[in-house]
C-alpha cells in the first residue's frame, strides 16, 4: 500500500501495540484479522498524510478566514476582562497575597512554567492548585464570576 517493503515492521508494529492495549488481558483465539484491518487502516493513513487528510478533515486557514476571526474582536468583553482581571488583582493585594499576584502577573507576561518553578521553588502541580485554589477564593469572596 505504502511501496515500501520496509514499513511493514513499523506498521505491524504500531497494529499489535494498539490491539494489545485495546483488549489487554481478552484477546481472542485468533486477533489476525482485526490486526491486520487495524494495518491496513494505518498504511491507509500513512499513504494520504494522516487519518484527518484521509477522512476530508483536514481544514485549510484560509488568509480571508483569519482576516475574519480578526474583525470579531468583542471590545466590550475585552474591557470587561481587564476589569475582572484588575479587580482580582486588586483583591489579592488588599489580603497580602503577594505571591499569587506575582504568579498572575508572571502568567499575563507568558512565563514559561519553568520559570515559575524556579521563582516560587515548587512544582508545577503545586504552583498550579495553589494559585487556582486561591484565586478561585478570592474572587468569590469579591463577588467576582468568570
Amino acid at each position: 500500500m505504502l511501496g515500501d517493503t520496509w514499513r511493514v515492521s513499523e506498521i505491524t508494529e504500531s497494529a499489535v501495540h494498539w490491539y494489545s492495549r485495546s483488549h489487554r488481558d481478552r484477546l481472542p483465539k485468533d486477533p489476525s484479522h482485526r490486526v491486520l484491518r487495524y494495518a491496513s487502516s494505518y498504511a491507509e493513513d500513512l499513504r494520504v498524510g494522516g487519518r484527518r487528510a484521509r477522512r476530508m478533515a483536514d481544514v485549510e486557514l484560509l488568509a480571508e478566514t483569519l482576516q475574519t476571526l480578526r474583525e470579531k474582536r468583542d471590545p466590550a468583553a475585552e474591557l470587561l476582562a481587564k476589569d475582572t482581571v484588575n479587580r482580582l488583582l486588586e483583591a489579592l493585594a488588599r489580603e497580602g497575597l503577594h505571591d499569587i499576584s506575582s504568579m498572575a502577573w508572571m502568567i499575563m507576561s507568558d512565563c514559561t512554567l519553568r520559570e515559575l518553578e524556579g521563582r516560587f521553588q515548587e512544582s508545577r502541580n503545586t504552583l498550579s492548585h495553589r494559585f487556582l485554589r486561591v484565586m478561585r477564593r478570592v474572587a468569590a469572596a469579591n463577588g467576582i464570576t468568570w
